[in-house]
Order: C-alpha cells, then sequence, then structure tokens
C-alpha cells in the first residue's frame, strides 16, 4: 500500500511504514519492525511514540521482551474526526474577528468579479505566496477568464498558490498551472466562505445569490490566524 495514502491522514512517511509494517505482522518487537518496514531502528522508535500518542500503537511487555501491537485502522477516521473538531475550536475565533468593531477601520468590502480582479491584482502586486481555501467551485468559474493573466504574473514573480478544493472538478481550473500546488477537502467537512491570505493581508468572500462580497483584511494578526485555520485542513486535505 501506498505510505501516502497514510500520510494523507496526518501521519509522518516513517510513521505510516511501521503501522502498516505492525498490520501486516502483528505484534512486534522493534527489531522486527526496522526489518519489515525498512525504516532505521532510531526512527523506529520515534515513529512508535507518536503512533502510541495518536492511539495507533500500543505497548506489551512479554518474555522480557517489548512487542508493539496496531490498533484498529478505524482510529485513522477518529483522528481526523479529532482534527475536525480542533478545527471547528477556531471557527468562533474567527467569527469574533470578523464581528469586532476594531476591525472595521481595517477591512475593505469588494465586490463579485471585479472585486476578485482588484484582489489578485493586489497579490501579485505584493510579492508574497497566496493560500486559498475554496469554499465552493464556484470561485473556479470566477476564475476562468481572469486566471490565465493571474498565472502569468505569478510566473514572473516566482509566486507560488496553494488551493484546497471541495472537489476534484473545482481544481480542474487550477491544478495544471505552474507554480501551483492544489488539494482537496471533502465536501462533507466544507467551510461555508473563501479564505485566502497572502503576506500580511487575508481576505473572506462570502457568496450570496447575486455577487459574491469580499471583505480585505490589511493586518497581521488576523492573515496569521487565518493561515493557521489554513494549515490545519491542508494537513489533512488529500493530494
Amino acid at each position: 500500500m501506498n505510505t501516502r495514502l497514510l500520510e494523507d491522514a496526518g501521519l509522518t512517511e516513517n510513521e505510516s511504514k511501521v503501522y502498516l509494517a505492525l498490520l501486516r505482522i502483528g505484534p512486534a518487537t522493534a527489531g522486527e519492525i526496522t526489518e519489515t518496514s525498512g525504516v532505521h531502528r532510531r526512527n523506529v522508535y520515534d515513529a512508535i511514540e507518536r503512533l502510541k500518542e495518536k492511539e495507533l500503537v500500543s505497548e506489551l511487555d512479554q518474555n522480557n521482551k517489548k512487542y508493539f501491537h496496531p490498533s484498529d485502522p478505524v482510529e485513522l477516521v477518529n483522528i481526523l474526526k479529532k482534527r475536525q473538531r480542533n478545527i471547528e475550536t477556531i471557527i468562533p475565533d474567527l467569527k469574533r474577528l470578523y464581528e469586532n468593531p476594531e476591525t472595521k477601520e481595517i477591512v475593505q468590502l469588494l465586490h463579485g468579479d471585479a472585486g476578485l480582479k482588484a484582489i489578485m491584482e493586489m497579490q501579485a502586486e505584493d510579492n508574497h505566496d497566496i493560500f486559498v481555501l475554496a469554499s465552493r467551485d464556484s470561485i473556479a468559474e470566477m476564475l476562468r477568464f481572469t486566471y490565465p493573466e493571474y498565472v502569468k504574473k505569478r510566473v514572473e514573480k516566482n509566486i507560488w498558490i496553494h488551493f484546497i478544493f471541495n472537489s476534484f472538478e473545482g481544481g480542474k481550473t487550477v491544478s495544471s498551472a505552474p507554480l501551483s500546488k492544489v488539494r482537496y477537502f471533502p465536501k462533507e467537512h466544507s467551510v461555508p466562505s473563501t479564505f485566502m491570505i497572502w503576506g500580511t493581508k487575508s481576505a473572506i468572500m462570502l457568496f450570496t445569490e447575486k455577487n459574491p462580497v469580499i471583505m480585505l483584511f490589511n493586518n497581521e494578526k488576523i492573515a496569521k490566524d487565518i493561515m493557521d485555520y489554513f494549515n490545519l485542513i491542508w494537513e489533512i486535505a488529500i493530494r
């Protein structure tokens, strides 16, 4: 089995190899795991400790030897659910930032295609890597006509963009573009808004029945908070 699938669930490469080895051979010593997994013995112990923290491995002494037991793979689902709960805990903080009167002085409202185009021009001018958590596929539709010029400007300045879409369909427009990394987040865990972060700036796109409304923030703390949110989702998103 490709360890990448387990890495998508939040395990490191060594953790994935060790866990797969235990699933294959059952309870085993560190030496047996090293031989089966191909991971260096020292790294095996490090991986086991992290897997124990994730409740994917347990330890039992038998005949003066330590044997390590794999947990039921269903625990991988529990790990993802725990991460989802962690993400949900920061939503109230984001909402407080959004609703805080103190932020009104640092927020600008933009609308529709013109607003999105203004954001993209700003991103190219600011010359920072860009991170986008797309709440729905319609943003890909909005990007269809402006994206080629956007890509050209990004490539000229060597600006990378990282996208997380709700579905593979939404990522078609951007996945083949240079300097682009795209991952996908299950629709059942989708977010209601689109988030963008670059440098100390960030934006939240809210979709209405007509044109989307974009809230642009020029504040380092807000950008950091949203970036932390993005990183959490990036770790569990599908490549």
